[in-house]
């Protein structure tokens, strides 16, 4: 779903009305703005790892690194894996590890990430030039017009139009309706848990066991 969609569906739920929203009024961008909080009440709602919020990150090292002025790095949040350099996987470190390792281990094939939200750099050791990927955790995109065509990342928007609602209505002092919607909401939002957690049929999940067992 696109913003502008969400922003419509919003107003003719609250406003009772078949009329389009005006995006530059104040009202749309308060609204926006709720919008934005529930988009980040989802993206860190605390023991889940959202699969929507999984990326690979296909970059290039200059002298071992990769800066904040890559657009590679723009909503990088965690690393989630190796850093794979052609064959070669470096295992992540954090800064504060990165000297007794390669103390250690000159060549131990490592990386790290300094920096905080708009700075971040990746750090390989051994120094290293060249294309690299790596999976990773990112930001989930939020909207400061509402006229952006990047689609809302969680696989039931529904989450956002209750909980907006939810604080409009508590805006106006109907605390009955707002109670109404946040109930929606937060069914919405472990519903949207229980499906990220689910496999999908006929996986085996179980571990395998190191012994063989040989027949008789």
């Amino acid at each position: 779903m696109l913003i502008a969609d969400l922003m419509k569906k919003i107003y003719k739920r609250f406003e009772k009305s078949s009329d389009d929203p005006d995006n530059t009024s104040e009202d749309y961008i308060v609204r926006l703005e709720y919008v934005n909080a529930e988009i980040e009440k989802w993206e860190s709602e605390q023991g889940i790892e959202w699969k929507e919020l999984f990326g690979t990150i296909s970059s290039t090292l200059t002298d071992g690194v990769c800066n904040n002025n890559s657009v590679a790095l723009l909503n990088f949040k965690r690393p989630a894996g190796f850093l794979r350099v052609g064959e070669d996987k470096y295992e992540y470190v954090r800064p504060e590890q990165v000297e007794k390792e390669v103390r250690e281990n000159s060549t131990k094939k490592i990386y790290t990430v300094t920096g905080a939200k708009g700075t971040y750099s990746i750090n390989v050791y051994p120094v290293v030039s060249g294309a690299f990927t790596l999976d990773y955790r990112k930001l989930a995109t939020t909207y400061s017009t509402g006229t952006e065509t990047t689609e809302i990342e969680m696989s039931d928007p529904g989450f956002i139009i209750h909980g907006v609602l939810s604080q409009l209505y508590q805006d106006d002092n109907n605390n009955s309706q707002a109670g109404v919607e946040m109930q929606i909401a937060n069914a919405k939002m472990n519903a949207m848990k229980i499906a990220n957690e689910t496999n999908p049929f006929y996986q085996d999940n179980s571990v395998l066991s190191d012994t063989i067992a040989f027949g008789t």
